[in-house]
C-alpha cells in the first residue's frame, strides 16, 4: 500500500494524540502500529513520532488537548437539550476525559460506562418494543445473527434513572454485571440519547445500523415543532453538579 501524505498546519501545536479503540470483544489481544507516522517541519526536519516522548493517559495527559473546550462545548450542548433540543449521542466515547469514561456526560450521577463479556461466556442483549426499534425484531433478547455488526461489549451503569430505557445487557454466566446500552434521559425541556451500540462505526455497510439511526432521528424530532423553553431557574447549579460549569 502507497503511503498516505497529509499535509497539515500544525499552528505551534506540541503534542500528538494517537488514539486506539477498542475493539467490539473488549481490548485483549489487540495490537496496534502507528504505520511510521511522522511530521515534517517547516524547516525540512523530520520527526517520527514514535521516537517521541510518550505522555500516559491520565488527567494532565488530557489537559495538553484542551479540556476546558471539550468542558464548554458540553455545557453548551447541556444547554440547548435544557432549552428543549434532543441531542443524539452515537459514541460513548465523546464523553471520556483520561481514564474517566463518563466525565462530560451531562448528569450529575455520571455512573461508569462498563464492559461486558461477548465472547466465548458472553453477555445476553435485550431491546424493548420502542419506536427506535421499529421495523426489527425487538421485545426479546437480541437475535446475534441480526444485530451482529452493532452489539458492542460495554453498557451504561449506575447513572441516575432515565426517562426511557431502551436497550441493555446482562451478563450472568460467570458473576454478574449489567447495563443499559442505549437509554433516553431528560434535561430541563429537553432529552438526550445515550448509546453504545457500533451504529456510527458500520454506517453505509449495515442496514441495521442505518435503520436504528433513522429510527433514532425520528424519536429525537418528534417534537420538533415545540417552542424553545426558558432554562430551569437551577440550571447554573445543575451545570456545577454536572461539572461543566
Amino acid at each position: 500500500m502507497e503511503p498516505l501524505s497529509i499535509d497539515v498546519d500544525l499552528q505551534d501545536e506540541t503534542a500528538f494524540l494517537l488514539e486506539i479503540s477498542e475493539t467490539n470483544d473488549g481490548i485483549a489481544a489487540d495490537q496496534s502500529c502507528w504505520a511510521a507516522a511522522k511530521v515534517t517541519l517547516a524547516d525540512g526536519t523530520e520527526l517520527w513520532l514514535s521516537d517521541l516522548k510518550t505522555i500516559e493517559p491520565t488527567d494532565t495527559y488530557t489537559g495538553i488537548f484542551s479540556s476546558v473546550t471539550y468542558q464548554n462545548a458540553f455545557r453548551e450542548l447541556a444547554t440547548q437539550i435544557a432549552h428543549g433540543s434532543h441531542i443524539v449521542f452515537l459514541s460513548p466515547d465523546v464523553f471520556h476525559e483520561g481514564k474517566q469514561r463518563t466525565r462530560f456526560l451531562p448528569l450529575a450521577q455520571k455512573g461508569d460506562r462498563v464492559d461486558l463479556p461477548i465472547w466465548l461466556y458472553h453477555k445476553d442483549d435485550w431491546a424493548k418494543n420502542h419506536p427506535i426499534f421499529a421495523g426489527m425484531p425487538a421485545g426479546c433478547v437480541l437475535d446475534h445473527d441480526f444485530y451482529r455488526e452493532v452489539i458492542d461489549n460495554s453498557a451504561w451503569s449506575g447513572q441516575a434513572d432515565p426517562a426511557e430505557v431502551v436497550a441493555g445487557s446482562i451478563h450472568a454466566s460467570l458473576g454478574y454485571s449489567s447495563g443499559l446500552t442505549m437509554a433516553v434521559h431528560s434535561l430541563g425541556a429537553g432529552q438526550f440519547t445515550l448509546n453504545t451500540l457500533r451504529i456510527r462505526q458500520n454506517l453505509g455497510s449495515d442496514p441495521v445500523a442505518e435503520r436504528l439511526l433513522r429510527n433514532m432521528l425520528n424519536h429525537a424530532t418528534r417534537e420538533i415543532d415545540r417552542p424553545v423553553a426558558e432554562l430551569p431557574a437551577d440550571f447554573d447549579q445543575q451545570l456545577e453538579a454536572m461539572g461543566l460549569e
